[in-house]
């Protein structure tokens, strides 16, 4: 009786970790809901009681074949998952650490021993193929061997593969040089990566329900990417700025719906509140020469009537906008799309902080780098309408027709609100991926883990019971 109770029990908990493990894969074994709360507005494909028919019967007729066809086929999760086996295999990749130069930056042509190490690296790991010497050897002081104190040259072909590394990584690439953030890179171990492809298995077996339009743009919010695709065309690429780790950007679904040119900038609350009022407090020509208004109850006051020494941030009452130009906050053009988080894509005229490495620097909505082209893929425009837009924000007319048009008083400025074609709707995706493929390469790359999320999602895994 004991042994036939045990053999029940074991069959029993067979099961139940068979439908586990087949429920985690198809679905995720984390519901992102849960793990970023209020973050995360992205439909998901969950359980459902057809799901549960059907796995009993495959479980029935062959449990080890129901576990692996529970295995994710799309490419991302196949191309994730590969890395991540290769990874496992080389547990014998063994890096140097690469001595920091406290801010010197190595240029072409420079030869220590400091570059013979990060040629070593990146030989171990396929971006560099060494120059072999016609007897056979290393021709690039790349042996191991104690007696060799020969430096490595800092050579085209070995920036070309620091490079190739750089853009792996979602780093500056195309430079001269290098310096220690590419150093610091380099140094990081096989965990580093190991963690962010465990931590993005997961994240790829959340299933989206909505898909892509044939016209698409895709936010990755760790990559600081923004990518607008449209079948049988080239993608259009550009790097945007998210929110501080303060003021995370939200992950949302929607449909872009307008573009505002020249927009106003209605100042949320807390920013009124906390940062601009107490800006007027030290420097009380700050609203006039950003060009913003004080309203009261919707009525505009005159900002020198407030006694701005006196004012208690914590029960500022009065509501800002900035009015529309080349200063204001959001630029010169702004995309709306709906979602319950008040969030957009913008212009804006902080042009420099897209030259940083970490570019989470706003207040959760996105400033893009390229606002232009970003107006042109979502209308189609053709060059003379391409002209009209940049006209209507004040820019100059680019193409002879539109130079012409201007010319003979022709070139018509658009209204400030142009609607999308709701027949041909434009999906939008505000996503956090760690690890991504690059629609002009079909590549994977790495990103920082600016927002801490992949030690969330593998503290939620380690807690499954197996």
């Amino acid at each position: 009786v004991e042994l036939y109770s045990r053999l029940v029990n074991l069959e029993y908990l067979s099961a139940r970790a068979i439908v586990r493990y087949t429920k985690g894969m198809n679905y995720g074994f984390v519901k992102p809901g849960r793990l970023y709360k209020k973050d995360f507005a992205i439909k998901v494909h969950a359980a459902d009681s057809a799901f549960y028919n059907r796995l009993y019967t495959d479980i029935s007729a062959d449990p080890v074949q129901a576990m692996l066809n529970s295995v994710p086929q799309d490419s991302i999760y196949l191309a994730v998952m590969q890395e991540y086996r290769t990874l496992l295999e080389h547990k014998d990749w063994n890096f140097d650490e690469i001595q920091e130069t406290g801010g010197i930056n190595y240029k072409s042509g420079a030869k220590n021993q400091n570059i013979t190490a990060i040629a070593k690296r990146l030989a171990i790991t396929g971006e560099y193929i060494p120059v072999i010497s016609k007897d056979n050897t290393l021709a690039d002081s790349l042996d191991n061997s104690s007696e060799n104190t020969e430096e490595q040259e800092l050579t085209p072909e070995l920036l070309a593969a620091i490079n190739v590394f750089r853009q792996k990584n979602s780093l500056p690439i195309n430079e001269k040089e290098v310096g220690d953030a590419t150093i610091r890179a380099l140094n990081r171990s096989l965990d580093y990566y190991k963690i962010k492809l465990r931590a993005n298995l997961e994240r790829y077996r959340w299933r989206r329900i909505k898909q892509p339009a044939d016209r698409h743009i895709e936010v990755n919010v760790a990559a600081f990417l923004l990518f607008a695709t449209e079948k049988g065309k080239e993608p259009l690429v550009m790097k945007v700025c998210a929110g501080k780790p303060t003021s995370k950007t939200p992950m949302l679904e929607s449909n872009i719906s307008y573009i505002n040119l020249n927009p106003k900038w209605n100042v949320p609350v807390n920013i009124a509140k906390n940062e601009i009022s107490l800006l007027q407090k030290k420097d009380p020509t700050y609203l006039q020469r950003h060009n913003m208004k004080l309203y009261e109850a919707g009525t505009e006051i005159d900002h020198n009537s407030i006694d701005w020494l006196a004012v208690n941030p914590a029960k500022f009452d009065y509501s800002i906008i900035q009015e529309p130009g080349g200063g204001n906050s959001l630029g010169r053009l702004k995309f709306m799309f709906n979602n319950e988080f008040s969030v957009y894509l913008h212009d804006t005229p902080l042009k420099s902080a897209f030259n940083r490495l970490n570019r989470a620097v706003s207040h959760g909505c996105i400033r893009v780098q390229q606002p232009l082209d970003l107006a042109y893929f979502l209308t189609s425009a053709d060059d003379l309408y391409k002209d009209r837009i940049r006209y209507s924000i004040g820019y100059d007319p680019e193409t002879e027709d539109g130079i012409k048009a201007l010319k003979a008083d022709k070139l018509k400025k658009l209204p400030d609100i142009i609607i999308m074609d709701k027949n041909k709707k434009i999906t939008l995706f505000i996503d956090y991926f760690t690890v991504y493929k690059h629609p002009a390469d079909n590549k994977l790359y790495y990103a920082d883990d600016v927002y801490e999320y992949d030690a969330a999602i593998l503290e939620h895994l380690n807690r499954i019971p197996i």
